[in-house]
């Protein structure tokens, strides 16, 4: 397999794995508008916003490896 190739594959698990906790993000988020306003257990709410912002990190550190492996990319 050429260096080529395996950057354009692990862009492409990077992109698959981006747009899951993406979508896991939003589901989460929506969950926590419709249980705001609800007499829920609090501490549930702490930890799914706590998750949401782990979950951002994670995308925000999934953006910079896909960037940097873009610009590789543009090296060959």
């Amino acid at each position: 397999m050429s260096k080529l190739e395996k950057l354009k594959e692990e862009l492409n698990w990077l992109k698959v794995l981006f747009a899951l906790l993406l979508v896991s993000n939003f589901s989460l988020l929506a969950w926590l508008v419709q249980n705001y306003f609800k007499e829920s257990e609090s501490d549930i709410l702490y930890i799914a916003s706590g998750t949401v912002i782990i979950i951002m990190i994670i995308l925000i550190l999934i953006t910079k490896i896909a960037r940097k492996k873009i610009n590789e990319l543009e090296d060959l």
